[in-house]
């Protein structure tokens, strides 16, 4: 037998160590610092603060900041700003930079920027630069980084990109996967890279200020806070805690918040990625035709949720994927009965809900497949309960200890007025009441499929896209949470919307019509939505605010509605409904063609 290199663990080991090498070197060159902030206020009043620097001073006029910054032979020329509110001036060195070529529109672009060349006015060394920007309302301030367009960033760009597809597939082929279904993930994971590449961490989180705050409490206290001293800090700490280490590293190492934060979605990004890997792995077990397995891959990762998941920072990036591992073995150990799939589903789960307590229905699932299998087993229930003691005691002194007794003690000394639902609050009352929605048996019981259809967006405070409704609402979230003006992206988005109601139809009417052998061979997956939805509809009657009905809290039904969708193939080839059959094809490849182009496409 011939050697390959490349099949040598010790050669691919030194190609990863140099790559990796590679990609932190010309992130370093390609690096733009820039230290602290002086801020001329209108009123002649100075302030000093690191970027990106966001304020509401409740001053309009013109604001004058200055600073430094360092540059090699290898850093960027090209710089991206952005202003809050519009730039009027900007020079480097005393030389004034042109802003003739900068339409009014971008230098006023408070979202995205604009970038300019600097090329004229940098020097080797220590620069310092001079900016003025008119404030007219609101907040007052503005970020200022490399561009990306800059060669020695677009090369960072490409080589990053090519050894990180190098080694994902690699790691992929190690996990068995077929080269189609690696093809899928690889094209989902630069998808998702593409829109994360113009979308800023603050723009389509969830509390994402209440996150960041809870990270930097424990950065700065060196301990794990109680629910009452940050917005966010009634969540488990093990999303945190990680973070706020990275924090305090990176903050040492120079980045500012916003540099660092940037870079913790790219850690959001593993996360979903992993979510998605899993999510395969749930359909391979479950599905034995290539054709469905396949198909199923190619919605979950084109779902429109999954890219937005992408690009948030909030508890929710490491929930999601420890969930769908824990489903995982879960399906494994019920198939099987192995017990080293009962332990890790369980470790698992334990784990999501030390990341957002409704991790914990994970367990759930688990005790309640554990059930159908003791009720299975007649003669030795006995002997099999007795086999999970240890396990079922961990667990019982584990929700004792972390989730029963610090909501009560928390209840009981006024931290919160509900001992389940940790922001549950009189001031929550107060501040967000223009998001509670009407709680009768018909907000359950109907579904507005004119209004799902006609109405591209759900808005948390305003009736018009369905809010009231609770399958208006929950389903609408799985698919554009944020709203665009652009007329085509409304039209993607009611045509998605139609797509997925026959996707929704098709797995309801597969699910109505199941075998009694069919139900006990999918019960993992049954349970997971019919647990899901059940948890979701608790929580609207417990507190019926729509910013806690969004899909989010039940991404994980996502496993079971491909799946159910994609199984009614066998309905359709078994009875020869041919018509059918194309529809089987041709909606989901629309479905993911269009809200793959959604995304390209900016908003």
């Amino acid at each position: 037998m011939k050697f390959s290199p490349l099949s040598s663990f010790k050669f691919k080991s030194i190609v990863s160590a140099v790559g990796i090498l590679a990609i932190i070197v010309l992130a370093c060159t390609t690096y733009f610092r820039i230290g602290y902030i002086t801020i001329k206020y209108p009123d002649g009043s100075q302030k000093i603060a690191p970027l990106p620097i966001k304020e509401n001073p409740g001053k309009i006029g013109k604001y004058h900041y200055s600073g430094t910054f360092k540059h090699t032979f290898l850093s960027p020329t090209t710089v991206h700003i952005v202003p809050d509110d519009c730039v009027l001036k900007f020079s480097i060195n005393g030389k004034p930079v042109s802003l003739k070529h900068i339409t009014d529109k971008a230098l006023c672009d408070y979202r995205r920027g604009f970038d300019i060349d600097i090329s004229q006015q940098v020097k080797r060394g220590v620069n310092t630069f001079q900016i003025q920007i008119e404030n007219k309302k609101g907040n007052a301030g503005f970020s200022m980084e490399r561009s990306w367009r800059s060669p020695t960033s677009i090369l960072f760009i490409v080589f990053s990109l090519l050894f990180g597809t190098i080694l994902f597939y690699s790691v992929l082929k190690k996990l068995a996967l077929p080269r189609t279904v690696i093809g899928l993930l690889i094209m989902g994971a630069l998808f998702h890279l593409c829109y994360i590449s113009y979308t800023d961490y603050t723009e389509r989180g969830n509390d994402v200020s209440g996150h960041i705050e809870h990270i930097k409490w424990i950065a700065t206290h060196h301990t794990i806070p109680r629910s009452r001293d940050c917005e966010q800090c009634y969540h488990p700490p093990l999303y945190y805690v990680p973070l706020a280490m990275l924090y305090k590293l990176f903050s040492y190492a120079g980045l500012n918040d916003h540099q660092i934060f940037r870079l913790f979605q790219f850690f959001t990004f593993l996360w979903t990625q992993v979510f998605l890997i899993f999510g395969v792995f749930i359909f391979k077990e479950t599905l034995r035709s290539k054709v469905q397995f396949h198909m199923a891959t190619l919605l979950l990762c084109a779902w429109p949720i999954t890219a937005t998941y992408a690009a948030r920072i909030g508890n929710d990036a490491l929930v999601y994927p420890l969930f769908a591992a824990a489903l995982y073995f879960m399906i494994r150990w019920y198939r099987t009965e192995k017990g080293r799939y009962f332990n890790l589903s369980l470790m698992l789960g334990i784990l999501s809900f030390l990341t957002k307590t409704n991790g914990l229905l994970a367990t759930v699932m688990l005790l309640a497949l554990f059930a159908v299998k003791v009720f299975q087993k007649k003669q030795e229930r006995f002997s099999y309960i007795k086999s999970k003691a240890v396990q079922f005691a961990i667990l019982a002194l584990f929700i004792l200890s972390v989730f029963i007794v610090p909501k009560f003690y928390n209840y009981m000394h006024g931290d919160q007025s509900d001992w389940i639902v940790s922001n549950r609050s009189e001031k929550h009352f107060t501040q967000k009441r223009s998001r509670f929605l009407g709680n009768t048996g018909r907000t359950y019981a109907w579904f507005d499929v004119k209004t799902f259809v006609n109405e591209p967006y759900v808005s948390t405070t305003k009736d018009k896209g369905g809010r009231q409704w609770f399958w208006n609402h929950i389903l609408k979230t799985s698919l554009f949470r944020s709203s665009s003006k652009s007329e085509y992206h409304k039209n993607i988005a009611q045509i998605v919307s139609f797509l997925f109601l026959i996707i929704m139809g098709t797995s309801l009417v597969y699910f109505l019509f199941l075998k009694r052998d069919e139900i006990f061979e999918h019960l993992p997956l049954i349970l997971n939505a019919l647990i899901l939805l059940a948890a979701a509809m608790f929580m609207r009657y417990k507190v019926p605010e729509s910013s806690m009905q969004e899909f989010r809290y039940i991404a994980w039904f996502l496993f079971s509605l491909i799946f159910f969708y994609v199984k009614s193939l066998d309905v359709f080839e078994n009875r020869k409904l041919v018509v059918l059959q194309a529809m089987w094809y041709g909606v989901p490849i629309l479905f993911s063609a269009l809200s793959v182009s959604y995304f390209l496409i900016e908003p």
